[in-house]
């Protein structure tokens, strides 16, 4: 059988001391449990021997001493803790009288009795401890404040729903412009290579052009030297024909 878990507020060997609440708070009182007698030491017995050497009548009745005192202990007709000490004690009488080694199951009954004991402590405790008002108060103003901070959430998170969707939409404008930019970065690509070719183009019209208004400036010196000549010899022929008639009038008007 394992042993279970020293109860809270008390050992196996020393017995619990409690404030009785209805006496001064610096009065203490020994529970019940000091009253149980503790198993003897094997070795203070005058005729020691181990349990072994018991017969098997006093196995018997050993066997059924313990499961008289579960029995007592266990099936409820035994509530109060003093009454159930007297009741281990008498078994525990026996149980020594008999010559038995009862340590552990002495160890066992012990727990069980302090776990009654400190059940009802409890118990007791908390039917004296009442709500403090203030803390009633304090609490049904956290639930208040509670309640107003979540509808206050519910309201805030209302309008991050209403920037969230503002916020898609501009996203989505964004999206859409930044589409639009690279669409007009490509007509603009396209229309730089046109520039480019339309600049080359005209830079050979510019050579061309200057090739050839210089040889049109050429021939314009060329044809203004020619027409000079030609004056030259319009003027010549003028005064040829000037003097062929000047002279042939002259030579008309002579009478012979």
């Amino acid at each position: 059988m394992s042993t279970p878990a020293t109860p809270l507020g008390s050992s196996i060997n020393a017995p619990l001391l409690i404030i009785d609440e209805d006496q001064n708070d610096t009065k203490m009182n020994l529970n019940p449990l000091s009253k149980l007698n503790p198993p003897p030491n094997p070795c203070s017995r005058v005729n020691a021997f181990s349990s072994s050497h018991i017969s098997d009548e006093s196995k018997t009745i050993v066997a059924h001493v313990k499961s008289v005192l579960v029995f007592q202990l266990t099936s409820g007709s035994t509530k109060n803790v003093e009454d159930m000490v007297k009741c281990a004690n008498n078994a525990f009488f026996t149980l020594d009288f008999l010559g038995a080694d009862y340590k552990s199951f002495y160890k066992d009954v012990r727990h069980f009795i302090t776990y009654h004991y400190d059940l009802l402590t409890a118990e007791r405790q908390r039917a004296m401890q009442s709500f403090p008002t203030e803390m009633k108060t304090r609490y049904e103003n956290a639930i208040v404040c509670a309640n107003d901070l979540k509808e206050e959430i519910v309201q805030i998170q209302g309008h991050i729903g209403i920037v969230m969707k503002k916020k898609e939409n501009l996203e989505r404008q964004i999206s859409d412009a930044m589409e639009l930019i690279g669409k007009l970065k490509e007509c603009v690509a396209v229309l730089k290579q046109e520039e480019g070719a339309l600049n080359h183009e005209k830079q050979k019209c510019v050579v061309a052009y200057e090739i050839a208004h210089q040889e049109a400036q050429n021939i314009c010196s060329q044809a203004e030297a020619v027409k000079n000549v030609l004056r030259e010899i319009d003027q010549r022929k003028n005064a040829a024909l000037n003097g062929i008639e000047s002279v042939t009038h002259h030579l008309k008007s002579l009478q012979f």
